[in-house]
């Protein structure tokens, strides 16, 4: 045996050419060549199918293979993102999603696979493998801390990991109790709030106080003079423009890093 010399097709089905010539000159000199890298491709190239076909050269003849069809393609590229949670998850049940992935590569994609960490000790596990692009976890700990990561596929393999997603099983806070009156004058109005509420997995952040017109209707405003946090809140006439004979309703939320309680 003197060498080799490989031939492919121009990715639609073309003549063939000896894709050596000009790419390694000394291939048809080197009878121990294992390995041979074609280079001579643009970006236009990707996801075509090349066919390619090798001679074997010896002193007496040269032989040569069946052709072989290859896909000029690569695994798909790394998510950007992690998974993300979304607004319907509860305290105990996590809704995720996760982003389409464009850079395929040349090769269209077959999978999605969406792994967790359920904090069992047993590293990540796989969540659900597809076409879907979201995933649900069940029976989770209220105020614990998941973490999520997923990949993609193509019959050339799988991406790398998005980056690892860290999600919180838990949910706005319940709705606090109303405020209760305390006392009043013709120019203030003293009211005790009860600054107690279940959290829903997530440490409350933040009180309002929140205050109607006066009218009867249960459309609400902040009560911008109100300090997150203070148990007792005293209203004035002017700062808060209040109207002497009104009855007013108040009411209190509280946040946590889910949002905001009703």
């Amino acid at each position: 045996m003197t060498g080799y010399a490989v031939f492919m097709d121009d990715g639609a089905s073309g003549s063939y050419s000896e894709v050596n010539s000009a790419n390694d000159v000394a291939v048809r000199d080197q009878p121990l060549l294992s390995a041979f890298t074609i280079t001579a491709f643009t970006v236009a190239d990707e996801g075509k199918d090349f066919r390619v076909y090798l001679t074997v050269f010896t002193a007496e003849y040269e032989l040569s293979s069946e052709v072989a069809t290859i896909t000029l393609a690569d695994v798909p590229g790394t998510p950007a993102a992690g998974p993300t949670r979304d607004s319907t998850s509860t305290s105990t049940i996590l809704y995720v999603s996760i982003g389409t992935v464009t850079d395929i590569n040349g090769l269209t994609l077959t999978a999605y696979s969406i792994e967790a960490d359920l904090n069992d000790g047993l590293g990540y596990t796989l969540i659900q493998e597809g076409m879907a692009t979201y995933a649900t976890l069940k029976n989770l700990v209220q105020g614990s801390t998941y973490k999520l990561r997923y990949r993609v596929k193509n019959d050339y393999g799988y991406s790398d990991y998005s980056p690892v997603s860290f999600l919180l099983a838990a949910e706005v806070p319940e709705t606090p109790n109303a405020p209760t009156f305390t006392s009043s004058t013709d120019e203030d109005l003293i009211v005790a709030l009860d600054l107690v509420a279940n959290n829903m997995g997530s440490a409350i952040t933040t009180w309002k106080l929140y205050i109607n017109a006066g009218d009867g209707l249960d459309t609400y405003t902040q009560v911008a003079s109100y300090i997150s946090g203070t148990a007792s809140h005293t209203l004035n006439d002017i700062t808060d423009t209040l109207t002497e004979g009104k009855i007013y309703k108040l009411k209190v939320s509280a946040t946590n890093a889910i949002g905001e309680s009703e």
